[in-house]
């Protein structure tokens, strides 16, 4: 692996990325991105690569850039499944954090894997909105996952990724109907029975939300939805897209302590968007006053398991 450190100026960075200074963030966001454990990251990653040979009609040497790798969820088991085909992975992320978990998750490798990757992928710290130090149209593939929402000008960004990107723009999503700290929108569709307290609990958090946020202006992006920017590129770059349906066997385990954790930190963007500090504390307040009403137990803790695992993958490529 090749390591670059350019440290930039946190305070100067452009992006909401909020695991760029608080490590709680960060530490909650990770527990649940485990959950994607890494034989299924290995499964994910596999069909990405051949769905990028197919779109590319090509299978070897392709340069591939992740903006926002955070731990490698993506690019880590990318880089190994990429390796018969000579693939480059590179990547930045404005977060120390998270680029120190990548290297203790590189570091914890087996020895096998480890040698795959070796001088195959290639992380820095870096901020997104700042000047990339790579050519144009040096990349083959630009994969963009859970990024367009933290930046002030998501279109500046698609312009800078279109400059440096020689034939695709991927947008990979994960489709989690349940998941309203990532989507921040509650829509209208019909729960589980065992998962009603979960339905209810989110239903109570968004109208005191909303009562906080009256002259909040409703985001363009979402990190569940990026249309407006695959439109972007159809309508201004003249690409085409294709979406893809990637399943896989993933279970997600929702606690509410740990719901209450994010709500407090804002761990996940739209707990986060439109709302202070001193509001997102007084949002905790209230919903654990809810939990302990409701009788939810907090000491017990017990898991809601909900069994759902898919993933889209959109692919932009130039015409």
């Amino acid at each position: 692996m090749e390591r670059s450190y350019l440290y930039p100026n946190e305070n100067n960075m452009t992006s909401i990325n909020p695991y760029v200074k608080s490590k709680k963030a960060f530490s909650l966001l990770l527990r649940y991105s485990q959950q994607l454990d890494f034989k299924n990251s290995l499964i994910l990653a596999e069909e990405m690569v051949r769905l990028f040979q197919l779109a590319l009609k090509r299978k070897r040497d392709l340069k591939i850039l992740e903006p926002g790798i955070g731990y490698g969820r993506i690019a880590l088991p990318l880089a190994i499944t990429g390796h018969p085909y000579n693939f480059a992975i590179y990547g930045f992320d404005n977060s120390r954090y998270m680029i120190e978990e990548l290297e203790r998750r590189i570091e914890n490798l087996p020895l096998q894997m480890k040698e795959k990757i070796q001088g195959k992928l290639v992380y820095q710290i870096l901020d997104a909105e700042g000047k990339w130090p790579y050519p144009e149209q040096f990349f083959d593939v630009i994969i963009l996952s859970y990024i367009l929402h933290y930046l002030s000008d998501w279109r500046i960004f698609l312009d800078k990724c279109d400059f440096h990107s020689k034939e695709c723009i991927a947008f990979l999503r994960e489709i989690f109907p349940f998941n309203f700290w990532m989507s921040g929108e509650f829509p209208q569709i019909p729960f589980p029975e065992d998962q009603k307290i979960l339905h209810n609990f989110w239903l109570h958090y968004y109208e005191l939300k909303s009562k906080l946020e009256k002259n909040h202006k409703k985001p363009e992006i979402s990190p569940l939805n990026y249309q407006n920017a695959i439109d972007y590129l159809l309508s201004s770059k003249g690409y085409k897209v294709s979406c893809h349906k990637i399943n896989l066997p993933l279970e997600r385990r929702i606690k509410f302590s740990e719901i209450l954790q994010w709500i407090k930190y804002g761990a996940f963007t739209p707990l986060r968007t439109g709302l202070n500090q001193p509001q997102r504390l007084a949002l905790y307040k209230e919903m654990k006053e809810w939990v302990i009403k409701e009788n939810v137990s907090i000491i017990k803790d017990e898991p809601i398991v909900i069994k759902r695992g898919e993933f889209e993958l959109c692919l932009c490529v130039k015409s």
